[in-house]
């Protein structure tokens, strides 16, 4: 049970957790700016919400999955308002290397927003739905005694993968955070406020039109 379904779910969690969206610019500038563990904190959330994502594909709760993308557009607006508080907060921010003391979001609360970021993101479910339909792991949970248990061990393996994800980009952040200066870090959050603002501005056209 635990290659055909946990190792899988873990493999499955990298491959969503890897693209480049929001969550990864948050969680690489976090780890630039106050270390490999900031980092890992901030993109537990996404872990997280992955993992609710593929709980929802694997036990077959499909009436939750489409009450999620039903209201989709709403989702998208939510996600982009909290993606553009994001990009003011980090925007406005004035790092140093040798601050490692509270900042202007504590842990809790990023940690918090990248969930909500992940969760309104109605895409992923169906992007979970079409990978485990894809792999045969569709529905494996429906049904209590061993069926049950493989879609817990996929959806852990989910999990596991995707917080690996969130541990190697943080750990190269922080490797990187060594080599930069306060200005060159100021930089680079200027850079990480503009490119969330853009995914929020894709997220309001893509309900726009």
């Amino acid at each position: 049970m635990v290659v055909d379904h946990f190792l899988p779910g873990i493999g499955i969690g990298v491959a969503v957790a890897a693209p480049i969206g929001a969550v990864n610019i948050i969680c690489l500038q976090r780890s630039l700016r106050y270390g490999t563990r900031r980092g890992i904190l901030a993109g537990l959330g996404a872990a997280i919400g992955d993992a609710v994502f593929a709980a929802i594909a694997a036990f077959g709760l499909t009436a939750l999955g489409d009450s999620l993308v039903s209201v989709g557009d709403w989702l998208k607006v939510g996600g982009g308002l909290l993606m553009l508080f994001f990009a003011f907060r980090i925007w406005r921010a004035h790092p140093h290397l040798t601050d490692n003391g509270s900042s202007a979001l504590t842990v809790a609360q990023t940690t918090g927003a990248t969930f909500m970021l992940t969760i309104t993101n109605p895409i992923t479910i169906l992007g979970f739905i079409g990978i485990f339909a894809a792999v045969g792991f569709s529905d494996i949970g429906r049904t209590l005694g061993e069926p049950f248990i493989n879609a817990s061990l996929l959806t852990g393996g989910v999990f596991v993968g995707s917080l690996l994800w969130w541990i190697a980009l943080s750990w190269f952040g922080s490797h990187f955070r060594d080599k930069i200066n306060d200005a060159a870090l100021e930089l680079i959050n200027r850079g990480a406020a503009v490119v969330i603002t853009l995914f929020a501005l894709a997220a309001f056209i893509s309900v726009a039109f």
